[in-house]
């Protein structure tokens, strides 16, 4: 009787897991924002702001100019559990700055160019994310237009024996935001000091 309860306890922890993941409804999936908009009308793109978020780590990007780079502490979870949860709260290693108009726009017409929203979809409704010595790291990057929010999550590595990987055109914006980032905050200088955790979309 005491195995039993042991094995529908393993079972339902799993159950619970693959229900966190499973990817959310058609919907919700097809969400977007309209980013050509935010290059014709400039009022529009100063109420812009997005996320990209890699676990540990996520950088925002302001209509405004303004650039913050974060860092999160991470809550020990069971060493049995393949997922680590996040700890966004309080004061957290951060960098800012401001940048130009211009390297904001570039970035919003990547991601036009590449038609970010009609990305093969895998948005997870997931809100922690697993490190390089578990299985699966999920990327998202999300905009918000100061009415409405979209986002698209990728994830790297394993899940269920399925490995996973991001599409190319998300990977070629991954890779402008990380030059972004990089100049505007050089490995070496990390971290710059500490501010309250950045609330996304709120």
């Amino acid at each position: 009787m005491r195995n039993k309860i042991v094995i529908m306890r393993v079972a339902l922890k799993y159950l619970a897991i693959l229900c966190l993941l499973l990817p959310v409804s058609a919907s919700e999936r097809r969400s977007r924002v309209n980013l050509t908009e935010m290059l014709q009308n400039p009022a529009v793109l100063r109420r812009m702001s997005l996320m990209w978020d890699y676990p540990p780590t996520a950088l925002y990007l302001y209509g405004d100019g303004r650039l913050i780079l974060q860092a999160y502490q991470v809550i020990p979870d069971d060493p049995d559990d393949p997922y680590l949860i996040e700890n966004r709260g309080g004061l957290v290693p951060t960098c800012q700055t401001k940048i130009g108009v211009d390297d904001i726009r570039a970035i919003i017409g990547l991601m036009v160019d590449k038609r970010f929203f009609d990305l093969p979809e895998k948005n997870f409704e997931y809100v922690t994310a697993a490190y390089p010595q578990r299985k699966l790291e999920l990327h998202t990057i999300a905009v918000d237009n100061g009415k409405e929010m979209a986002n698209r999550t990728f994830g790297v590595g394993e899940f269920f024996g399925k490995t996973e990987s991001l599409p190319p055109d998300f990977a070629i914006i991954e890779n402008a935001l990380e030059k972004m980032r990089d100049s505007a905050f050089p490995p070496h200088h990390r971290p710059c000091g500490v501010a309250a955790a950045v609330r996304f979309g709120k």
